[in-house]
């Protein structure tokens, strides 16, 4: 079983010099319905979760998971569709990662990567940004954190 759903986020290819990223931008009201559709696919309850433009390009990301991939997730790019195989890990790191945006109404960061090949091996990123997050820390805020972790 399938499962689509069209919500307010915006799906774009972006071609930069030497590398290909699929990035997802979300709105607020994206979140709920992605993070169940993350949730169904989790549990084993979907085969795949599409999510689709609400826009008038109505683009397309469909994501499965893929139990016999190594450590990276496998992609296949395309201008209105793209298609996501993702590994177990990859998909409980998404899913972590929406959830307690939810919970806090911000993410520690703004945006999450995932590294993918493609099938001709190709590295390509899966982005996925978000909307609210906390102010990043300044290079001495975060070498004293070190400094006082270690």
């Amino acid at each position: 079983m399938n499962q689509n759903s069209r919500l307010p986020i915006e799906i774009t290819v972006v071609h930069y010099p030497g590398q290909k990223v699929l990035r997802l931008r979300f709105h607020r009201d994206a979140v709920p319905n992605w993070c169940l559709g993350l949730c169904l696919l989790k549990e084993g309850l979907v085969e795949a979760f599409t999510v689709i433009e609400q826009g008038t390009k109505g683009a397309k990301a469909k994501f499965s998971v893929g139990s016999h991939l190594g450590a990276r997730s496998y992609v296949t790019l395309g201008a209105q569709s793209s298609l996501v195989m993702m590994t177990r890990n990859n998909l409980d790191y998404v899913y972590d990662f929406f959830l307690k945006y939810y919970r806090d109404g911000v993410a520690d960061v703004d945006h999450l990567d995932l590294e993918a090949t493609t099938e001709s091996g190709d590295e390509v990123y899966i982005t996925f940004q978000v909307p609210e997050s906390k102010v990043p820390l300044s290079p001495a805020e975060a070498k004293k954190r070190l400094e006082d972790w270690s």
